[in-house]
Protein backbone atom coordinates (compact mmCIF):
# COMPACT_ATOMS: atom_id res chain seq x y z
CA UNK A 1 0.00 0.00 0.00
CA UNK A 2 1.36 3.40 -1.02
CA UNK A 3 1.84 5.60 2.08
CA UNK A 4 1.01 8.72 0.06
CA UNK A 5 -2.05 7.90 -2.06
CA UNK A 6 -3.06 4.78 -0.05
CA UNK A 7 -3.53 2.76 -3.24
CA UNK A 8 -2.84 -0.97 -3.10
CA UNK A 9 -0.47 -2.55 -5.62
CA UNK A 10 0.81 -0.98 -8.78
CA UNK A 11 4.32 -0.47 -7.40
CA UNK A 12 7.02 -0.72 -10.02
CA UNK A 13 10.65 0.39 -10.32
CA UNK A 14 10.54 1.49 -6.70
CA UNK A 15 7.72 4.00 -7.15
CA UNK A 16 3.94 3.97 -6.94
CA UNK A 17 2.33 3.50 -10.36
CA UNK A 18 -0.58 5.72 -9.33
CA UNK A 19 1.15 8.81 -7.89
CA UNK A 20 4.87 8.20 -8.46
CA UNK A 21 5.72 8.31 -4.75
CA UNK A 22 9.20 6.68 -4.14
CA UNK A 23 8.00 3.84 -1.93
CA UNK A 24 11.31 1.96 -1.84
CA UNK A 25 13.26 5.00 -0.60
CA UNK A 26 10.52 5.69 1.94
CA UNK A 27 10.88 2.20 3.40
CA UNK A 28 14.66 2.60 3.61
CA UNK A 29 14.33 5.90 5.48
CA UNK A 30 11.30 5.10 7.64
CA UNK A 31 11.94 1.64 9.05
CA UNK A 32 9.62 2.08 12.01
CA UNK A 33 6.66 4.32 11.09
CA UNK A 34 5.39 6.15 14.14
CA UNK A 35 2.12 8.06 14.19
CA UNK A 36 3.09 11.38 15.70
CA UNK A 37 0.28 13.93 16.09
CA UNK A 38 0.60 16.98 13.87
CA UNK A 39 1.79 20.15 15.53
CA UNK A 40 -1.10 22.55 15.06
CA UNK A 41 0.86 25.68 16.00
CA UNK A 42 3.38 26.88 13.45
CA UNK A 43 6.48 28.66 14.72
CA UNK A 44 7.33 32.12 13.45
CA UNK A 45 10.00 32.06 10.76
CA UNK A 46 13.47 33.06 11.90
CA UNK A 47 16.19 34.59 9.78
CA UNK A 48 19.05 32.47 11.16
CA UNK A 49 19.36 30.38 8.01
CA UNK A 50 19.93 33.35 5.72
CA UNK A 51 23.03 31.78 4.19
CA UNK A 52 21.91 28.15 3.96
CA UNK A 53 21.07 27.25 0.36
CA UNK A 54 20.30 23.55 -0.03
CA UNK A 55 21.09 22.03 -3.42
CA UNK A 56 18.87 19.19 -4.57
CA UNK A 57 20.33 18.45 -8.01
CA UNK A 58 23.52 16.70 -6.83
CA UNK A 59 21.88 13.71 -5.13
CA UNK A 60 18.48 12.04 -5.52
CA UNK A 61 18.11 12.01 -1.72
CA UNK A 62 18.88 14.97 0.57
CA UNK A 63 18.49 14.56 4.35
CA UNK A 64 18.19 17.73 6.44
CA UNK A 65 18.71 17.76 10.21
CA UNK A 66 21.05 18.48 13.11
CA UNK A 67 23.02 15.26 12.73
CA UNK A 68 26.00 14.90 10.38
CA UNK A 69 25.84 11.08 10.40
CA UNK A 70 26.14 9.85 6.80
CA UNK A 71 23.41 7.84 5.12
CA UNK A 72 24.10 5.51 2.20
CA UNK A 73 23.16 7.12 -1.13
CA UNK A 74 22.07 10.43 0.39
CA UNK A 75 23.51 13.90 0.80
CA UNK A 76 23.28 14.92 4.46
CA UNK A 77 22.76 18.66 5.02
CA UNK A 78 23.63 19.51 8.64
CA UNK A 79 21.99 22.57 10.20
CA UNK A 80 22.78 23.16 13.84
CA UNK A 81 19.53 24.56 15.15
CA UNK A 82 17.57 23.72 18.28
CA UNK A 83 14.32 23.65 16.30
CA UNK A 84 15.41 20.70 14.13
CA UNK A 85 15.50 16.97 14.84
CA UNK A 86 18.60 14.81 14.31
CA UNK A 87 17.12 13.68 10.99
CA UNK A 88 14.28 16.02 10.26
CA UNK A 89 13.19 15.56 6.63
CA UNK A 90 14.25 13.92 3.41
CA UNK A 91 13.86 15.60 0.02
CA UNK A 92 13.70 13.07 -2.83
CA UNK A 93 13.91 13.68 -6.58
CA UNK A 94 11.63 11.19 -8.35
CA UNK A 95 12.22 9.52 -11.67
CA UNK A 96 9.73 11.84 -13.37
CA UNK A 97 11.59 14.94 -12.06
CA UNK A 98 9.03 15.28 -9.27
CA UNK A 99 10.14 16.39 -5.80
CA UNK A 100 8.89 14.67 -2.65
CA UNK A 101 9.21 15.45 1.05
CA UNK A 102 9.20 12.84 3.85
CA UNK A 103 9.03 13.86 7.51
CA UNK A 104 11.59 11.83 9.49
CA UNK A 105 10.98 13.40 12.91
CA UNK A 106 10.28 10.73 15.53
CA UNK A 107 9.01 12.82 18.43
CA UNK A 108 6.86 15.48 16.79
CA UNK A 109 5.60 16.69 13.44
CA UNK A 110 6.75 20.23 12.77
CA UNK A 111 7.02 20.26 8.99
CA UNK A 112 4.82 22.79 7.22
CA UNK A 113 4.26 23.05 3.49
CA UNK A 114 2.89 26.48 2.54
CA UNK A 115 1.84 26.94 6.15
CA UNK A 116 0.03 23.61 6.54
CA UNK A 117 1.37 20.67 8.62
CA UNK A 118 2.22 17.54 6.68
CA UNK A 119 4.13 14.25 6.89
CA UNK A 120 4.35 13.43 3.18
CA UNK A 121 4.08 15.93 0.33
CA UNK A 122 4.73 16.38 -3.35
CA UNK A 123 6.49 19.71 -3.78
CA UNK A 124 6.08 22.11 -6.67
CA UNK A 125 7.88 25.25 -7.80
CA UNK A 126 7.52 28.09 -5.29
CA UNK A 127 6.47 25.88 -2.37
CA UNK A 128 7.56 27.23 1.02
CA UNK A 129 9.00 24.43 3.19
CA UNK A 130 9.18 25.26 6.90
CA UNK A 131 11.09 23.09 9.38
CA UNK A 132 10.52 24.40 12.86
CA UNK A 133 11.37 28.11 12.68
CA UNK A 134 13.42 27.82 9.46
CA UNK A 135 11.95 28.12 5.99
CA UNK A 136 13.02 27.71 2.38
CA UNK A 137 11.40 28.23 -1.00
CA UNK A 138 11.73 25.51 -3.64
CA UNK A 139 13.07 26.47 -7.04
CA UNK A 140 12.63 23.45 -9.30
CA UNK A 141 14.37 25.17 -12.23
CA UNK A 142 17.62 25.66 -10.32
CA UNK A 143 17.10 22.60 -8.14
CA UNK A 144 17.64 24.44 -4.86
CA UNK A 145 15.89 25.32 -1.63
CA UNK A 146 16.52 29.03 -1.09
CA UNK A 147 16.07 30.49 2.40
CA UNK A 148 13.24 32.97 2.89
CA UNK A 149 13.30 35.85 5.31
CA UNK A 150 10.41 36.54 7.68
CA UNK A 151 8.00 39.41 7.10
CA UNK A 152 7.03 41.50 10.12
CA UNK A 153 3.26 41.43 9.81
CA UNK A 154 0.87 43.37 12.05
CA UNK A 155 -2.20 42.41 14.04
CA UNK A 156 -5.04 44.73 13.01
CA UNK A 157 -8.07 45.78 15.04
CA UNK A 158 -10.60 47.04 12.49
CA UNK A 159 -13.35 49.45 13.56
CA UNK A 160 -14.58 51.02 10.32
CA UNK A 161 -17.70 52.94 9.36
CA UNK A 162 -18.34 55.11 6.29
CA UNK A 163 -21.71 56.82 6.14
CA UNK A 164 -23.83 55.56 3.28
CA UNK A 165 -21.18 53.08 2.12
CA UNK A 166 -20.20 50.86 5.05
CA UNK A 167 -21.98 50.11 8.31
CA UNK A 168 -19.89 49.78 11.45
CA UNK A 169 -17.57 46.81 11.01
CA UNK A 170 -15.36 45.42 13.78
CA UNK A 171 -12.76 42.76 13.01
CA UNK A 172 -9.58 41.32 14.48
CA UNK A 173 -7.14 40.32 11.73
CA UNK A 174 -4.00 38.41 12.70
CA UNK A 175 -0.53 38.50 11.22
CA UNK A 176 0.59 35.56 9.14
CA UNK A 177 -2.93 34.95 7.85
CA UNK A 178 -4.90 35.58 4.67
CA UNK A 179 -8.32 37.17 4.89
CA UNK A 180 -10.69 37.26 1.90
CA UNK A 181 -13.50 39.78 1.37
CA UNK A 182 -16.23 38.34 -0.87
CA UNK A 183 -19.68 39.47 -1.88
CA UNK A 184 -21.62 41.10 -4.72
CA UNK A 185 -20.62 44.44 -6.24
CA UNK A 186 -21.59 47.44 -4.14
CA UNK A 187 -21.48 45.64 -0.78
CA UNK A 188 -18.63 47.71 0.64
CA UNK A 189 -15.63 45.44 0.01
CA UNK A 190 -13.44 48.10 -1.57
CA UNK A 191 -14.57 50.67 1.01
CA UNK A 192 -13.50 48.39 3.87
CA UNK A 193 -10.23 47.66 2.09
CA UNK A 194 -9.54 51.38 1.67
CA UNK A 195 -10.31 52.02 5.35
CA UNK A 196 -7.72 49.41 6.29
CA UNK A 197 -5.19 50.73 3.79
CA UNK A 198 -5.17 54.34 4.95
CA UNK A 199 -5.63 53.49 8.65
CA UNK A 200 -8.92 55.39 9.02
CA UNK A 201 -10.77 52.15 9.77
CA UNK A 202 -8.38 50.88 12.45
CA UNK A 203 -8.98 51.22 16.17
CA UNK A 204 -7.01 54.06 17.76
CA UNK A 205 -4.81 56.64 16.09
CA UNK A 206 -2.96 54.54 13.57
CA UNK A 207 -0.44 55.70 10.97
CA UNK A 208 -0.20 53.13 8.16
CA UNK A 209 2.13 55.07 5.84
CA UNK A 210 5.12 52.88 5.01
CA UNK A 211 3.62 49.82 6.70
CA UNK A 212 1.00 48.80 4.14
CA UNK A 213 1.37 47.95 0.46
CA UNK A 214 -1.66 48.28 -1.80
CA UNK A 215 -2.07 46.06 -4.87
CA UNK A 216 -4.72 47.75 -7.05
CA UNK A 217 -7.18 46.04 -9.34
CA UNK A 218 -5.75 47.81 -12.37
CA UNK A 219 -2.17 47.36 -13.50
CA UNK A 220 -1.01 50.89 -12.61
CA UNK A 221 2.63 51.09 -13.67
CA UNK A 222 5.02 53.57 -15.27
CA UNK A 223 5.17 52.19 -18.80
CA UNK A 224 8.33 54.15 -19.64
CA UNK A 225 10.26 52.86 -16.62
CA UNK A 226 12.20 49.60 -16.51
CA UNK A 227 10.94 47.04 -13.99
CA UNK A 228 14.23 47.09 -12.09
CA UNK A 229 14.15 50.88 -11.74
CA UNK A 230 10.51 50.78 -10.67
CA UNK A 231 11.22 48.14 -7.99
CA UNK A 232 14.21 50.12 -6.74
CA UNK A 233 12.04 53.23 -6.40
CA UNK A 234 9.32 51.31 -4.54
CA UNK A 235 11.79 49.91 -2.01
CA UNK A 236 13.42 53.31 -1.45
CA UNK A 237 10.06 55.07 -1.08
CA UNK A 238 9.37 52.68 1.81
CA UNK A 239 12.66 53.68 3.43
CA UNK A 240 14.74 50.64 2.46
CA UNK A 241 18.25 50.62 1.02
CA UNK A 242 17.65 48.14 -1.79
CA UNK A 243 20.67 46.24 -3.07
CA UNK A 244 20.83 44.93 -6.67
CA UNK A 245 20.70 41.27 -5.62
CA UNK A 246 17.51 41.96 -3.65
CA UNK A 247 15.74 42.96 -6.86
CA UNK A 248 16.84 39.69 -8.48
CA UNK A 249 15.68 37.74 -5.43
CA UNK A 250 12.29 39.48 -5.39
CA UNK A 251 11.68 38.71 -9.07
CA UNK A 252 12.79 35.11 -8.57
CA UNK A 253 10.46 34.77 -5.57
CA UNK A 254 7.43 35.60 -7.70
CA UNK A 255 8.44 33.34 -10.57
CA UNK A 256 9.96 35.98 -12.86
CA UNK A 257 13.53 35.60 -14.13
CA UNK A 258 15.97 38.29 -12.93
CA UNK A 259 16.51 39.33 -16.55
CA UNK A 260 13.03 40.88 -16.47
CA UNK A 261 14.43 43.84 -14.53
CA UNK A 262 15.55 45.34 -17.86
CA UNK A 263 12.12 44.93 -19.45
CA UNK A 264 9.30 47.46 -19.64
CA UNK A 265 5.73 46.80 -18.42
CA UNK A 266 4.43 46.71 -21.99
CA UNK A 267 6.50 43.57 -22.62
CA UNK A 268 4.75 41.60 -19.85
CA UNK A 269 1.46 39.71 -19.82
CA UNK A 270 -1.33 40.46 -17.36
CA UNK A 271 -0.31 37.65 -15.01
CA UNK A 272 3.34 38.72 -15.10
CA UNK A 273 2.35 42.29 -14.22
CA UNK A 274 0.49 41.00 -11.14
CA UNK A 275 3.62 39.07 -10.16
CA UNK A 276 5.62 42.25 -10.60
CA UNK A 277 3.28 44.07 -8.19
CA UNK A 278 3.82 41.32 -5.61
CA UNK A 279 7.58 41.66 -6.09
CA UNK A 280 7.11 45.33 -5.22
CA UNK A 281 5.32 44.31 -2.05
CA UNK A 282 8.29 42.10 -1.13
CA UNK A 283 10.84 44.88 -1.66
CA UNK A 284 8.74 47.41 0.24
CA UNK A 285 9.11 45.41 3.45
CA UNK A 286 5.53 46.30 4.35
CA UNK A 287 3.96 44.02 6.93
CA UNK A 288 0.39 44.51 5.66
CA UNK A 289 -0.63 43.85 2.05
CA UNK A 290 -4.11 44.80 0.89
CA UNK A 291 -5.14 43.73 -2.60
CA UNK A 292 -8.22 44.81 -4.53
CA UNK A 293 -9.12 41.84 -6.75
CA UNK A 294 -5.53 40.84 -7.58
CA UNK A 295 -6.92 37.93 -9.63
CA UNK A 296 -9.41 39.92 -11.72
CA UNK A 297 -9.18 39.57 -15.49
CA UNK A 298 -7.06 36.43 -15.22
CA UNK A 299 -7.87 32.85 -16.15
CA UNK A 300 -8.36 30.34 -13.35
CA UNK A 301 -4.85 28.91 -13.54
CA UNK A 302 -3.11 32.31 -13.50
CA UNK A 303 -5.43 33.57 -10.76
CA UNK A 304 -4.51 30.51 -8.71
CA UNK A 305 -0.80 31.29 -9.16
CA UNK A 306 -1.21 34.92 -8.06
CA UNK A 307 -3.19 34.02 -4.93
CA UNK A 308 -0.65 31.28 -4.18
CA UNK A 309 2.11 33.89 -4.24
CA UNK A 310 0.20 36.07 -1.79
CA UNK A 311 -0.30 33.00 0.41
CA UNK A 312 3.47 32.41 0.46
CA UNK A 313 3.90 35.95 1.84
CA UNK A 314 1.36 35.20 4.57
CA UNK A 315 3.31 32.06 5.46
CA UNK A 316 6.35 34.28 5.99
CA UNK A 317 4.39 36.45 8.43
CA UNK A 318 2.66 39.12 6.35
CA UNK A 319 -0.92 40.20 7.01
CA UNK A 320 -2.90 39.74 3.77
CA UNK A 321 -6.35 41.18 3.12
CA UNK A 322 -7.73 40.71 -0.39
CA UNK A 323 -10.97 41.13 -2.33
CA UNK A 324 -11.73 38.27 -4.72
CA UNK A 325 -14.58 37.01 -6.88
CA UNK A 326 -12.89 33.69 -7.71
CA UNK A 327 -14.42 31.09 -5.41
CA UNK A 328 -11.94 28.40 -6.39
CA UNK A 329 -9.05 30.26 -4.67
CA UNK A 330 -10.75 30.57 -1.28
CA UNK A 331 -8.98 27.42 -0.05
CA UNK A 332 -5.79 29.50 0.21
CA UNK A 333 -7.38 31.88 2.73
CA UNK A 334 -7.43 31.34 6.47
CA UNK A 335 -10.62 33.40 6.87
CA UNK A 336 -13.38 34.42 4.47
CA UNK A 337 -15.57 37.45 5.24
CA UNK A 338 -18.83 37.57 3.29
CA UNK A 339 -20.37 41.01 2.83
CA UNK A 340 -23.79 42.12 1.64
CA UNK A 341 -25.44 45.37 0.63
CA UNK A 342 -27.97 47.04 2.93
CA UNK A 343 -29.92 50.30 2.89
CA UNK A 344 -27.30 51.88 5.15
CA UNK A 345 -24.28 50.54 3.25
CA UNK A 346 -22.19 47.39 3.11
CA UNK A 347 -22.31 45.02 6.06
CA UNK A 348 -20.57 41.85 7.19
CA UNK A 349 -22.69 38.73 7.36
CA UNK A 350 -22.73 36.83 10.68
CA UNK A 351 -19.96 36.85 13.26
CA UNK A 352 -16.77 37.80 11.43
CA UNK A 353 -14.48 38.52 14.36
CA UNK A 354 -11.19 36.84 13.51
CA UNK A 355 -8.71 35.73 16.11
CA UNK A 356 -9.11 36.57 19.79
CA UNK A 357 -10.60 40.06 20.22
CA UNK A 358 -9.66 39.94 23.88
CA UNK A 359 -5.95 39.92 23.04
CA UNK A 360 -5.28 43.21 21.27
CA UNK A 361 -1.81 43.76 19.93
CA UNK A 362 -0.85 46.85 21.93
CA UNK A 363 2.75 46.64 20.82
CA UNK A 364 1.73 46.86 17.19
CA UNK A 365 -0.58 49.79 17.87
CA UNK A 366 2.09 51.66 19.79
CA UNK A 367 4.63 50.99 17.05
CA UNK A 368 2.25 52.26 14.40
CA UNK A 369 1.43 55.52 16.17
CA UNK A 370 4.99 56.33 17.17
CA UNK A 371 5.81 59.90 16.20
CA UNK A 372 9.21 60.19 14.58
CA UNK A 373 9.31 64.00 14.98
CA UNK A 374 9.39 66.83 12.49
CA UNK A 375 13.12 66.43 11.81
CA UNK A 376 12.72 62.82 10.67
CA UNK A 377 9.62 63.79 8.71
CA UNK A 378 11.56 66.51 6.90
CA UNK A 379 14.42 64.13 6.13
CA UNK A 380 11.94 61.57 4.82
CA UNK A 381 10.29 64.17 2.62
CA UNK A 382 13.66 65.21 1.17
CA UNK A 383 14.57 61.56 0.56
CA UNK A 384 11.30 60.88 -1.30
CA UNK A 385 11.77 64.05 -3.34
CA UNK A 386 15.24 62.90 -4.41
CA UNK A 387 13.81 59.51 -5.44
CA UNK A 388 11.08 61.20 -7.47
CA UNK A 389 13.61 63.44 -9.23
CA UNK A 390 15.70 60.42 -10.25
CA UNK A 391 12.60 58.59 -11.46
CA UNK A 392 11.45 61.53 -13.58
CA UNK A 393 14.92 61.78 -15.10
CA UNK A 394 14.88 58.04 -15.91
CA UNK A 395 11.47 58.35 -17.54
CA UNK A 396 12.59 61.36 -19.58
CA UNK A 397 15.60 59.50 -20.99
CA UNK A 398 13.89 56.10 -21.16
CA UNK A 399 15.01 53.92 -24.10
CA UNK A 400 11.38 52.91 -24.67
CA UNK A 401 10.75 56.43 -25.99
CA UNK A 402 13.09 55.86 -28.96
CA UNK A 403 11.02 56.50 -32.04
CA UNK A 404 13.23 57.21 -35.07
CA UNK A 405 15.84 54.93 -36.58
CA UNK A 406 18.18 56.04 -39.37
CA UNK A 407 19.96 52.93 -40.47
CA UNK A 408 21.73 51.69 -37.37
CA UNK A 409 21.39 55.07 -35.68
CA UNK A 410 18.54 55.31 -33.17
CA UNK A 411 17.57 58.81 -32.15
CA UNK A 412 16.21 58.99 -28.57
CA UNK A 413 12.97 60.79 -27.83
CA UNK A 414 14.82 63.11 -25.46
CA UNK A 415 17.06 64.36 -28.28
CA UNK A 416 14.04 64.88 -30.50
CA UNK A 417 12.25 66.99 -27.90
CA UNK A 418 15.44 68.94 -27.14
CA UNK A 419 16.40 69.75 -30.74
CA UNK A 420 13.58 69.01 -33.20
CA UNK A 421 10.79 70.77 -31.32
CA UNK A 422 12.80 74.01 -30.74
CA UNK A 423 13.91 73.89 -34.37
CA UNK A 424 10.32 73.77 -35.62
CA UNK A 425 9.30 76.66 -33.38
CA UNK A 426 12.38 78.67 -34.40
CA UNK A 427 11.60 78.18 -38.11
CA UNK A 428 7.96 79.16 -37.59
CA UNK A 429 8.86 82.35 -35.72
CA UNK A 430 11.58 83.26 -38.23
CA UNK A 431 9.12 82.95 -41.11
CA UNK A 432 6.45 84.93 -39.24
CA UNK A 433 8.81 87.85 -38.45
CA UNK A 434 10.98 88.80 -41.49
CA UNK A 435 14.45 90.23 -41.02
CA UNK A 436 13.63 93.45 -42.98
CA UNK A 437 12.11 95.86 -40.38
CA UNK A 438 10.29 97.96 -43.03
CA UNK A 439 8.88 95.17 -45.17
CA UNK A 440 5.82 94.23 -43.11
CA UNK A 441 4.99 97.87 -42.29
CA UNK A 442 4.92 98.75 -45.96
CA UNK A 443 2.71 95.74 -46.67
CA UNK A 444 0.26 96.90 -44.02
CA UNK A 445 -0.07 93.42 -42.53
CA UNK A 446 0.91 94.13 -38.94
CA UNK A 447 0.13 97.75 -38.36
CA UNK A 448 2.55 99.77 -36.30
CA UNK A 449 3.74 96.92 -34.04
CA UNK A 450 7.52 96.81 -34.17
CA UNK A 451 9.00 93.55 -35.49
CA UNK A 452 11.18 93.19 -32.42
CA UNK A 453 8.05 93.27 -30.21
CA UNK A 454 6.34 90.63 -32.31
CA UNK A 455 9.50 88.55 -32.25
CA UNK A 456 9.65 88.66 -28.46
CA UNK A 457 5.95 87.90 -28.08
CA UNK A 458 6.03 84.89 -30.41
CA UNK A 459 9.21 83.61 -28.74
CA UNK A 460 7.60 83.74 -25.30
CA UNK A 461 4.50 81.96 -26.61
CA UNK A 462 6.70 79.29 -28.20
CA UNK A 463 8.65 78.67 -24.99
CA UNK A 464 5.47 78.43 -22.90
CA UNK A 465 3.90 76.10 -25.44
CA UNK A 466 6.93 73.80 -25.51
CA UNK A 467 7.10 73.55 -21.71
CA UNK A 468 3.41 73.48 -20.83
CA UNK A 469 2.34 70.96 -23.45
CA UNK A 470 4.65 68.26 -22.12
CA UNK A 471 3.83 68.81 -18.45
CA UNK A 472 0.07 68.96 -19.01
CA UNK A 473 0.09 65.79 -21.10
CA UNK A 474 2.22 63.91 -18.58
CA UNK A 475 0.16 64.89 -15.54
CA UNK A 476 -3.25 64.23 -17.08
CA UNK A 477 -2.17 60.92 -18.62
CA UNK A 478 -0.83 59.50 -15.34
CA UNK A 479 -3.29 61.09 -12.90
CA UNK A 480 -4.77 57.75 -11.76
CA UNK A 481 -1.30 56.26 -11.35
CA UNK A 482 -0.11 59.20 -9.23
CA UNK A 483 -3.26 59.00 -7.14
CA UNK A 484 -2.49 55.34 -6.43
CA UNK A 485 1.10 56.15 -5.47
CA UNK A 486 -0.17 58.15 -2.54
CA UNK A 487 -0.44 54.73 -0.84
CA UNK A 488 3.40 54.65 -0.98
CA UNK A 489 3.53 57.71 1.27
CA UNK A 490 3.77 60.20 -1.61
CA UNK A 491 1.78 63.41 -1.86
CA UNK A 492 0.43 65.28 -4.85
CA UNK A 493 2.63 68.22 -3.86
CA UNK A 494 5.79 66.11 -3.90
CA UNK A 495 4.92 64.38 -7.18
CA UNK A 496 4.07 67.64 -8.96
CA UNK A 497 7.10 69.44 -7.50
CA UNK A 498 9.52 66.78 -8.73
CA UNK A 499 7.90 66.72 -12.15
CA UNK A 500 7.90 70.52 -12.30
CA UNK A 501 11.61 70.75 -11.45
CA UNK A 502 12.53 68.29 -14.20
CA UNK A 503 10.23 69.98 -16.72
CA UNK A 504 11.61 73.43 -15.85
CA UNK A 505 15.14 72.17 -16.50
CA UNK A 506 14.02 70.67 -19.81
CA UNK A 507 12.17 73.89 -20.64
CA UNK A 508 15.31 75.95 -20.00
CA UNK A 509 17.34 73.69 -22.25
CA UNK A 510 14.68 73.90 -24.95
CA UNK A 511 14.62 77.70 -24.62
CA UNK A 512 18.39 77.90 -24.98
CA UNK A 513 18.36 75.71 -28.09
CA UNK A 514 15.40 77.68 -29.48
CA UNK A 515 17.18 81.02 -29.01
CA UNK A 516 20.38 79.79 -30.65
CA UNK A 517 18.55 78.26 -33.62
CA UNK A 518 16.35 81.36 -34.06
CA UNK A 519 19.41 83.61 -34.10
CA UNK A 520 21.18 81.41 -36.65
CA UNK A 521 18.14 81.19 -38.92
CA UNK A 522 17.43 84.95 -38.85
CA UNK A 523 21.10 85.81 -39.27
Amino acid sequence: RCPYCDEVGGEGQGGCAHCGFPCDIYRRLVTDPNDVPDQSRRDSIECQNAGVVIRLDHHPIVIIGRSDQPFDGADVQTIRHRGLEERHVAIIRGQDESTWLIDLARTRCCVFIDGRPTRLAKLCHGTVVQLGPLAWRLNTVKGVLSPVAPIAGLDLSVDAEVEGRLTRTQLEIRRGQMTALVGPSGCGKSTLLEAIRDGSGLAGSVEMAGRVFFVPQRDLVHHDLRLGDALLAIGQLYGRDVLPFEIDAALDSVGLPPSFKTKFPGELSGGQLRRFRIAGALLSGAGVIVADEPDSGLDHETADEVISLLHSLAVRGATIVAVTHHRHVLSYFDHVITMRATDKGGAVEGDAVLGDPGDPSKADAEAMVEDSGWVDATIGMARRFRILLRRERQKLTSPILTRISIGRIRVPHFVLSLILVPLLFAMSVAISVPTDPNRDVQDGLYGDIAPIARLGFLSIVSVVWMSASGSHLSITRDRVLYDYERSHGLTWGGILSAKSVVLVIVGLLQTLVFAVLLYLIRD
